[in-house]
């Protein structure tokens, strides 16, 4: 045989094989996620009596600052926490109104 024939014959049951395994891979299928035992309120994540906001802010100064509003959804009594690096803890910030939610 001539040598461009074979390798014609040789390219040709490489691209055959190379095909022919990757139409035996199996896709992969996730299972089904199960459904929830409760049902959330349309258009709310609404599942408790407090919420909470978490935000991060970088000020002036190029540092992060670190927020979590918390809130009573059945009085909407609300307060601002803010991370103290100092003390590691969580401290509120008293800078809302006592009841900005019913304002």
């Amino acid at each position: 045989m001539k040598p461009f024939l074979q390798i014609s014959i040789g390219i040709s049951i490489m691209l055959l094989s190379g095909s022919l395994f990757i139409r035996s891979i199996q896709t992969a299928s996730a299972a089904p996620a199960p459904q929830p035992k409760e049902f959330i309120e349309e258009g709310t994540n609404k599942i408790g009596t407090y919420m909470m906001q978490y935000s991060e802010v970088v000020n002036a100064s190029d540092q992060s600052e670190y927020h979590i509003l918390v809130w009573d959804t059945q009085t909407g009594k609300s307060e601002d926490y803010a991370w103290s690096f100092s003390s590691s803890t969580w401290k509120p910030t008293g800078g809302l109104p006592e009841n900005p939610l019913n304002k």
